[in-house]
Order: C-alpha cells, then structure tokens, then sequence
C-alpha cells in the first residue's frame, strides 16, 4: 500500500525501510523516530489534534488504494453454522452500542473508559473527543448499521492480490481471479432494520 501511495503521489521507485519503534506511532512521529505512519483518524488524528501535534495527514483511497471496511467483526464458518443465533445477538448488541454511541457519544465514552483495564486511560478526554469525530461516521453510509457490498469486499482484496503479495498459508501466491469475494462476508446475521 505505501509503494503504490508513494508512486501515485510521483515519488521515485524505490524502497523505504519499515522499522518497528519502541513506543506508539503518534510518539514515533513526535520523538523523530519516524518520517511518516499509518494512523486512524479517529484515535491518534484526535490524540494529535489534543496534543497540539500538527500532522499532514491524507486518505489512501486519494492515492490508489481501494476503500475498505474497518473495523471488521470476523467469525469463523463453522461457529457461524452451530451458533447463528449467537451470532445474532451479538451483533444486535453491538448495533445498539453504535446507536447508544450516536445518541449520547459522551456517555459512550465514559462506558468505554470505565469498562477498560485499570490505568488505560489517564483521563476520558481521547475517548470523548474521539467518539465525537467517529459519531458522524456511524451514520454516513446510509445503509443499515454493518450491512456490506460486494463492491468493497471485490476493490481492496483484488488490490492485494494484484500486487502479488497476498499468498496462502503454503507461501502461493493468490491471484485476483482465486479469490472468491461473495464468499468473504455476509449480512445474514445482521439485525432487521
């Protein structure tokens, strides 16, 4: 993904150098560990934004890398078969978490903090101002809390495939036309709208 940013941007073939830093990626950026990362808006955008961090931030989707769905909730196929009704309710559960989180994103938040292992957050702060700028997100699409396209699942997986990186657990490599994208997610679980 950064190759094919860095070429759409019109920067020289060439590699850059990945590296793993001893703390997390905003502190990476401010301690000069690092020229660029990855973020999500949502978290470290927002943790930037509190901490007078000014970042050049822009979206893959603007530089040739197809949107996707993030986050995922992933189950296997055979729970799924044995515990559909499970399933069911859990993502009922979860669609009223992201109502409750567009209703009263405040609240939310403190949920999230109060629910978190003792000492993950100093303070409420990130999580209320992060589930402020999420909040108009949850909504955006239109479409039904969690429902998904095959024209998304079809754009980014292709896109991997494509660039010859994506191989099976033997060390093959995947090729665009392998991949079966109907089958990689379903809306059969998801709660009536």
């Amino acid at each position: 993904m950064i190759r094919t940013v860095l070429k759409q941007d019109g920067a020289p073939e060439g590699d850059y150098r990945g590296i793993t830093t001893n703390v997390f990626g905003l502190q990476s950026i401010i301690s000069g560990q690092t020229d660029f990362i990855w973020i999500f808006e949502g978290w470290e955008g927002v943790q930037a934004r509190l901490e007078g961090v000014e970042l050049n931030t822009f979206r893959l989707k603007e530089y040739g890398v197809p949107d996707y769905y993030t986050p995922v909730i992933i189950a296997n196929e055979s729970f799924l078969a044995a515990n559909g009704d499970v399933a069911k309710r859990f993502l009922k559960a979860t669609a009223r978490g992201y109502e409750f989180g567009v209703t009263d994103p405040e609240a939310a938040a403190d949920l999230l903090v109060k629910g978190a292992p003792l000492g993950t957050f100093v303070d409420a702060t990130l999580p209320r101002e992060s589930q402020k700028y999420l909040t108009p997100y949850f909504k955006s699409s239109g479409r039904p809390w969690g429902e998904q396209t095959l024209e998304m699942w079809t754009g980014y997986p292709k896109f991997m495939a494509e660039t010859g990186l994506l191989k099976t657990s033997e060390g093959t490599v995947v090729t665009p036309d392998q991949l079966k994208y109907a089958e990689m997610f379903t809306n059969d679980f998801l709660p009536s709208p």
